[in-house]
């Protein structure tokens, strides 16, 4: 019979012990495992597709106006220069002559001393009136040495009727032959007074044309010296407004020497720069095709039928004035490629209006606006829905379509389309990035935005 030892059953017992106090750990993770696998699964429910919300408005057709801006300076149409033609002391000065004065056309401004010209202007006519008298007393000679020649041909004639006789007489021996060579001798005599006088006579035509010569060089240095007396006075061209003006009486000029400048009144012009496509885009369509095929500015001119604005910002505050269209320069920028167009505003001065209008004047830098032929039926959304040459448009189930459309041409908030969207087609106005066609969209109507577009179209606000 075997008998266990006593240290055998203190080693069982502490085994049995360890086993005992993992027991209830072992127990828990059984109990774990089985609620685990038997506990009840998880309801599904379906998936829902995800919408987006994004701004729409309607495609719409209206009449629209094309329009295109540009900036310039505003200049005088007129301008002058004041310059001294003659040399002087000043005699007399307006007493208003002064910068930013107003004065009328002819009016006199300053009058240079007139003495030294008047001087030469009495000379002159002395001369003149000299060569007419010399004149009148070669006439009266040629006239006499006429008359004369006349006698002595008459004398001529007798004498050798007379010598003649005497020639009969000598033959028959009844005169002697001396007094016949003394007739002869006479005869002689007559022929030579004739032919001085016929000599004195051939000189008249070169006296007269050398007197004439003579008249007509006083006649032309009298002319100048009108036109130089008449410089002395100074006169307003035409209505305007002076610039600055430094000047007093008894001050004395030089010729050619700059005194002070006008600008006309009249009317004022502003030279703007348009690049070649905005003003493409105020051609009728119609005469696109010879707008193609390449004509000049000139040409270009006649194909622009528009209306012009010209207007001037100062903050929230605006003016405008009706202008209108004068043509472009024959030059481009040759940086740029800018052409520049001309406006004029006639009686910029008197369309102003105190606290409301102001006059245009030189140096103000405004706005100039071009507006062409009304379009008729024009196709118009927002230019914030342009992606390129593509829009976002939603289809009847609110998804998004991503559609090719063509151009006509563009406004500050909107573009007018010929082709690619039909008239009150929904129109995505919002970043739909990423733009995935067919997603589901929430449309939100964008109605401020659909206003200020139509008001664009038709010309009733200008965006600024």
């Amino acid at each position: 019979m075997n008998v266990r030892e006593p240290g055998e059953k203190s080693l069982l017992r502490r085994g049995f012990g360890i086993i005992l106090s993992f027991l209830p750990i072992l127990l828990a993770v059984v109990t774990v495992l089985f609620l685990l696998n038997n506990r009840p699964g998880l309801e599904k429910k379906p998936e829902e597709e995800l919408s987006r919300t994004l701004r729409i408005v309607h495609a719409l057709k209206v009449t629209a106006s094309p329009r295109v801006r540009g900036y310039g300076l505003v200049e005088p149409r007129q301008r002058w220069q004041a310059v001294a033609e003659v040399r002087g002391s000043l005699v007399f000065v307006h007493p208003h002559l002064e910068a930013g004065v107003f004065v009328e056309k002819e009016e006199l401004l300053l009058q240079i001393d007139p003495a030294e010209y008047e001087l030469v202007v009495a000379r002159l006519k002395a001369a003149i009136g000299e060569n007419h008298a010399k004149l009148r007393e070669l006439k009266v000679e040629e006239e006499s040495t006429r008359a004369s020649l006349k006698i002595e041909r008459q004398s001529l004639e007798l004498a050798q009727k007379s010598a003649e006789r005497l020639r009969t007489l000598q033959k028959k021996d009844v005169i002697p032959s001396d007094q016949l060579d003394r007739e002869e001798r006479s005869i002689l005599q007559q022929k030579q007074a004739i032919q001085q006088l016929e000599n004195l006579l051939a000189l008249f035509p070169a006296r007269t044309g050398a007197l004439n010569a003579a008249l007509q060089v006083n006649e032309a240095h009298l002319k100048q010296a009108l036109r130089d007396l008449d410089k002395t006075l100074i006169r307003a061209p035409f209505e305007g407004r002076l610039g600055k003006v430094d000047l007093e009486e008894g001050q004395v000029l030089r010729g050619g020497e700059t005194l002070f400048e006008m600008h006309g009144t009249q009317a004022v012009e502003i030279e703007a720069r348009f690049h070649p496509a905005q003003l493409r885009s105020l051609v009728p369509p119609e005469k696109r095709d010879v707008l193609e095929s390449g004509i000049p500015l000139s040409g270009l001119s006649e194909l622009l039928q528009v209306t012009a604005t010209v207007r001037l910002r100062h903050g929230s505050w605006e003016s405008s004035w009706p202008a209108e269209f004068y043509g472009l320069r024959e030059s481009v920028d040759p940086r740029t490629q800018a052409m520049n167009v001309v406006v004029t505003v006639e009686d910029p001065y008197g369309k102003g209006i105190p606290g409301v209008r102001p006059a245009l004047m030189q140096g103000m830098y405004c706005e100039v606006e071009l507006c062409g032929s009304p379009r008729h039926e024009a196709l118009i959304i927002p230019r914030s829905a342009l992606w390129g040459s593509r829009v976002y448009v939603l289809d009847e189930e609110d998804r998004l379509q991503i559609l090719p459309v063509q151009v006509a041409f563009a406004q500050e908030d909107f573009v007018v389309l010929t082709s690619g969207v039909e008239e009150g087609r929904r129109i995505i106005v919002s970043d739909p990035s990423p733009a995935i066609e067919g997603m589901k969209v929430d449309p939100l109507w964008d109605e401020a935005l659909q206003e200020k577009i139509l008001e664009q179209a038709k010309g009733e606000r200008i965006s600024r």
